[in-house]
């Protein structure tokens, strides 16, 4: 009987480390995949957004972002990278989304962006 004790618990003990050993693993690969250039530069571009946005502090957003004066300001500081502004979905005077867009990639990430309190923009960023 002792062995047969001994034996489950030598099975538990394996089981538990190969479980931990491939949850380690799965983490690793997600964590890995993304942290390549694109995610970074969306990243980044996204940030971008956000914070010229801020700057101009309009209180209609959508006459601020259907403008060609948001796309220049957004887009100005911007020309030399290979991202831009994708698809936009404004909800509501304190929400919108947009998507970035790699060249010659199908488009990045959707940023989810609302208003604070304080009336500044923040942006849900992966």
């Amino acid at each position: 009987m002792p062995t047969a004790r001994k034996k489950n618990i030598l099975i538990g003990i394996f089981t538990t480390l190969l479980v931990c050993a491939i949850a380690i693993a799965a983490l690793v690969v997600v964590k890995t995949s993304g942290d390549n250039p694109d995610s970074s530069e969306a990243r980044s571009y996204a940030q971008s957004v956000i914070s010229a946005i801020n700057k101009r502090e309009y209180a209609n957003l959508e006459e601020f972002l259907g403008s060609s004066v948001a796309r220049d300001t957004l887009l100005g500081d911007l020309e030399e990278k290979t991202v831009s502004l994708g698809q936009l979905h404004i909800y509501n005077k304190n929400s919108f989304m947009f998507s970035v867009v790699s060249e010659g990639k199908p488009p990045g990430p959707y940023i989810y962006a609302t208003r604070d309190n304080n009336g500044k923009w923040q942006g849900n960023v992966p």
